[in-house]
C-alpha cells in the first residue's frame, strides 16, 4: 500500500481546515453583525393631551403680557382637545405598528409588551429594571409620545404641527440605554438634521381661529408625521444596536 507524501497530507490538511472554517463564517459573521436577538417592546400610549402654545415675542418683553397669552393658550388648548375628542387620532397604535413594521425589516425581532403597570396619571412612568428582570429578552425598547399639538415660536407668526416620539433602549445585562433619543416633527425640527422630519408648509396656521377651522388639516399634519418619524426613530435604535 503506498503512503500519502507529507506534502500531499499537509495539503489535505489545509483544505480541510478552509473547509470548516468557511461552513462557520457566515454564521459568525452574522452573529457579529446582527443586532439583539429579540426586543422587548414597550407600546406608546395615547397622549393625556394635546398642547397649544403660542409664544408671542412681545411676552418675552412684558411679564403681564406672557402671563395674558399663557392663560390665553390654555384656554384655546381646551377647546382644542374638545374638538379633537370628537374623531381621536390612534397616534400610539399607529407610531408603535410603524416602529415594529421598520425594525423588522431591519431584521430585529420585536415582542410586544402588552400587559404594563402604568401610573394614571404619569402612563410612561415605567419600572425598566423590573419589566426587564420578567424577561427573557436581552432588550427593552420603550416608546412614546413626548409631546403632540400645535406651537407658534416667538420667531413666528403661524402655528405648526408638534409631534415629538422619544425612544429609550435598556439593556438587562449592563442596566444602561444603549439608545435614548427623540425625533422631532413640524415646529421643532431643523432641515439636515437627523433627529428632524420637517412638517408641510401648507400647515401653517395664521391663528387658533384657522386650526379650528381645519380640523382635518390638523389631523392630516399629524398623521402624515407618523411614519417617517417612526422609521426614522427606528432606524436610529436599529444603528444603536450594532
Amino acid at each position: 500500500m503506498k503512503h500519502a507524501s507529507m506534502p500531499r497530507l499537509a495539503l489535505q490538511g489545509f483544505a480541510l481546515c478552509l473547509s470548516l472554517l468557511t461552513l462557520h463564517r457566515p454564521a459568525l459573521a452574522a452573529e457579529e453583525g446582527a443586532p439583539a436577538r429579540t426586543i422587548l417592546l414597550v407600546p406608546a400610549t395615547q397622549p393625556l393631551a394635546y398642547t397649544l402654545l403660542n409664544e408671542s415675542g412681545v411676552s418675552f418683553l412684558f411679564p403681564l403680557v406672557a402671563t395674558a397669552t399663557h392663560l390665553d393658550s390654555r384656554e384655546k388648548a381646551k377647546v382644542l382637545n374638545e374638538r379633537l375628542a370628537v374623531d381621536p387620532l390612534p397616534l400610539a397604535a399607529s407610531i408603535t405598528n410603524k416602529v415594529i413594521e421598520r425594525l423588522k425589516l431591519l431584521g430585529v425581532s420585536v415582542k410586544v409588551l402588552e400587559q404594563v403597570p402604568r401610573p394614571p396619571d404619569a402612563p410612561d412612568d415605567i419600572d425598566y429594571d423590573k419589566i426587564a428582570t420578567a424577561s427573557d429578552a436581552e432588550m427593552l425598547l420603550h416608546v412614546y409620545i413626548n409631546e403632540v399639538g400645535l406651537h407658534s415660536t416667538k420667531f413666528s407668526k403661524s402655528y405648526l404641527p408638534r409631534l415629538n416620539v422619544r425612544g429609550l433602549l435598556y439593556r438587562k445585562a449592563k442596566k444602561d440605554y444603549p439608545y435614548d433619543g427623540e425625533v422631532l416633527y413640524g415646529v421643532d425640527a431643523r432641515e439636515g438634521k437627523d433627529w428632524a422630519v420637517l412638517s408641510d408648509p401648507k400647515f401653517a396656521y395664521a391663528s387658533f381661529e384657522a386650526i379650528l377651522a381645519d380640523l382635518p388639516g390638523v389631523r392630516q399634519a399629524f398623521e402624515l408625521g407618523v411614519e417617517p418619524v417612526a422609521n426614522r426613530l427606528a432606524e436610529q435604535i436599529h444603528a444603536a444596536l450594532k
